[in-house]
């Protein structure tokens, strides 16, 4: 049973025309958008920690 999902990288020979290696452009666009990913799980992290000492600060406990 082989599997459907879209695959970037591939070690072995694919069975179609459409598996390939990526290119640099392909491989610069897919970091830009993990550190962009990263830099926002980061600010939630931050905006949820202010939330967090702002409500203990009004005498809310979690």
């Amino acid at each position: 049973m082989s599997s459907t999902a879209p695959t970037f990288y591939r070690s072995q020979p694919a069975d179609s025309d459409n598996a390939r290696e990526p290119n640099e452009a392909t491989m610069a666009k897919i970091r830009e958008i993990e550190q962009a990913l990263t830099d926002g799980f980061a600010m939630m992290d931050d905006y949820f920690e202010r939330i967090n000492a702002k409500l203990d600060d009004m005498g809310f406990s979690r």
